[in-house]
């Protein structure tokens, strides 16, 4: 009973890595593009703060 439950497990174990090394690259590709979406969403809050700053800027009247 013992060799089988261990087998069981050894199975297990074999099957839960093929499948995580067969979804890596669809997984990596998934991160990627999240990372690239961070960026990019950086990338432009930065850009319309600046716009802001600069138009908040222009208004101010020396007197």
């Amino acid at each position: 009973m013992k060799l089988f439950a261990f087998r069981s497990q050894q199975t297990r174990r074999i099957v839960k890595d093929s499948i995580r090394m067969y979804f890596a690259p669809v997984i990596g590709a998934f991160k990627g593009i999240r990372a690239e979406l961070k960026k990019a969403d950086r990338n432009v809050q930065h850009h319309r703060s600046a716009e802001a700053k600069l138009k908040k800027d222009r208004h101010i009247v020396p007197e």
